[in-house]
């Protein structure tokens, strides 16, 4: 159970403490973090001894609405608030000696759409009839351009390969 804290605590102090409370109390409380999952509320029961503190309780405390970002309750009691929920999981990436097939699919058609237009416009650049256009320097630009793209497609590839931590194998 990774249940945790998920908003900033708030502690309600009414003096003189009320009775009973005629209306609810309704408080909104903003999260923490993003990805929490089954957010509710929550507040500091004094009375039940866990380690002699008290411990949170939704006894009192309903959840009324809740989406990514905030949760709204409504509280019978003068309290300290706060929302708990589940925290997500940590994500975990493992070591993969081999690159995934979509990525060597789609480096690999991007490198040889780049590669074919370089052929052409090394044909192109030797033929006479188009060199004024082919040899601009807008077209150096792009040919750079290429090469820096097929450059970068092929380091993706090779890293994708290289995602262990070596430092972990010394500790």
């Amino acid at each position: 159970n990774h249940t945790a804290v998920s908003s900033k605590v708030i502690a309600v102090t009414v003096r003189p403490e009320p009775r009973i409370t005629e209306s609810h109390l309704e408080i909104e409380l903003a999260h923490l973090a993003n990805g929490t999952l089954s957010p509710y509320c929550a507040l500091w029961d004094n009375s039940v001894m866990n380690d002699s503190w008290g411990t949170w309780s939704s006894k009192g405390c309903k959840t009324v609405l809740t989406d990514a970002s905030h949760t709204k309750c409504l509280c019978d009691r003068v309290s300290t608030f706060a929302i708990l929920a589940q925290q997500p999981r940590e994500i975990t990436m493992e070591y993969s000696a081999v690159p995934s097939v979509t990525l060597i699919i789609g480096c690999g058609l991007s490198c040889l759409a780049l590669i074919l237009l370089l052929v052409v416009y090394a044909i192109l650049w030797s033929t006479s009839r188009y060199s004024r256009y082919i040899r601009s320097e807008r077209s150096i630009i792009l040919i750079n351009f290429c090469l820096s793209i097929i450059s970068s497609n092929l380091l993706i590839l090779v890293g994708q390969t290289q995602t262990h931590n070596a430092w972990t194998d010394y500790i």
